[in-house]
């Protein structure tokens, strides 16, 4: 009898000890998820007295693509701007598939009407939009505040930034080995490459009428294969840093630096509009991350381009390369190329073995000297033959945009 007496005391105690240590490992576990668990209750992520409560659902959303927030993960933050936060995440479900998928989540403030339409906006916009080129929206979480838009997530980052992080690791005669995306290096065939997804990704929007309006290198988001992909058509053209941006008013700052003179002068936004951002794109490439019109400020930016002033050669930069540039900053809009045709110059770059530049600016000298204005006036009086060379090519390369 006592034996009985002490076993069932001894299984009371594993038992409760067992109990008491299956709920201290829940608590712990429910400590590391605190801040990224997206309840209806307060979370750590966000600023003091924010909190994700319920509203209604956003007139205008595209229909079928909300995520319940019980889905929704936030892991780490990975940038920010005037309107919200990007986040790192995990979403649950996403594509009718019973797992959990990392993805980027843009968050928008509450507060900001404008902000909110921007959103709509991109939202409906990026549900229409099917292409490789193209980050890719996979959702949106409406019914409660933040509101989230789910994107694709892409593990390299921006292109502005990849250049800047890898400045010291190009080769100029070190040839890329083959179509081995992922087995990485930064050569003179790689940036042609990055150049050509981008022209891709452009050419779908031109043939879908939609102007991006903000093309430039932190726009474009590399895959972990080092695949460019285009990004932000509406929310996140005003999270920029101000240093390169003329202000128009409180709520709007502009990309003055890759904006083309009719948008600039006449507030005109079209493809050609984009094509000119492509041209500063490409410099942003070939000067490895570089700041466009260094040295320069928003103002004098503008009073230089109406005068008539380009950006000169980059080092390293070929001969073909840069009469691509000053084919896309045409001060005529309907002299500038389609981004169809880019797509065909792009190709060529990208399969053609470069040209050896010849004496070049850096980039970085200062931009107003004599040379400079040099360089700009003789690619000048070649770019009307280039422009007819080029145009020849139109029609050649529509299957490259499928």
């Amino acid at each position: 009898m006592n034996l009985l007496a002490i076993a069932i005391i001894t299984a009371l105690v594993c038992w409760w000890r067992a109990r008491k240590r299956k709920r201290r490992e829940r608590e712990a576990d429910e400590r590391s998820m605190d801040g990224l668990d997206l309840g209806p209750r307060d979370n750590p992520v966000f600023p003091a007295g924010t909190r994700r409560g319920p509203r209604k659902s956003i007139a205008g959303v595209a229909d079928g693509w909300e995520v319940p927030e019980e889905n929704i993960k936030l892991i780490r933050e990975l940038g920010s701007g005037q309107f919200g936060k990007v986040y790192k995440g995990e979403a649950y479900g996403i594509d009718r598939q019973e797992q959990w998928r990392t993805v980027a989540i843009k968050t928008l403030r509450t507060g900001d009407q404008k902000a909110q339409e921007d959103f709509v906006k991109e939202q409906r916009v990026m549900s229409k939009l099917h292409h490789g080129q193209l980050v890719r929206m996979l959702g949106c979480c409406t019914a409660s505040d933040p509101l989230f838009l789910i994107m694709e997530y892409m593990e390299n980052g921006d292109l502005g930034k990849f250049l800047r992080k890898h400045h010291d690791d190009f080769h100029d005669d070190v040839p890329c080995p083959g179509d081995h995306r992922s087995q990485f290096c930064l050569t003179p065939k790689r940036l042609a490459s990055f150049a050509y997804d981008t022209a891709r990704g452009m050419g779908y929007l031109e043939s879908q009428k939609i102007v991006h309006r903000d093309l430039a290198a932190r726009n474009i988001l590399l895959s972990e294969d080092y695949m460019c992909k285009v990004s932000d058509f509406g929310l996140a053209r005003a999270m920029y840093d101000a240093e390169s941006y003329m202000i128009q008013d409180k709520s709007r700052p502009l990309p003055v630096f890759w904006m083309s003179l009719e948008s600039l002068y006449e507030g005109e936004f079209t493809t050609k509009s984009d094509v000119w951002a492509f041209g500063i794109v490409l410099w942003e490439l070939a000067t490895l991350g570089g700041r466009p019109y260094p040295g320069m400020d928003a103002m004098q930016v503008q009073r230089e381009l109406r005068r008539g002033y380009r950006m000169p050669k980059p080092r390293n930069c070929t001969e073909d390369m840069y009469r691509l540039m000053r084919w896309c900053w045409e001060r005529n809009p309907d002299r500038r190329p389609t981004f169809r045709q880019l797509v065909g110059e792009t190709l060529k770059l990208k399969q053609d073995k470069p040209r050896p530049s010849v004496s070049g600016s850096t980039g970085h000298q200062a931009l107003g000297s004599r040379s400079s204005q040099s360089s700009v006036s003789s690619t000048g009086r070649r770019q009307s033959a280039d422009t007819s060379r080029r145009e020849s090519n139109i029609g050649r390369f529509d299957v490259l945009l499928e």
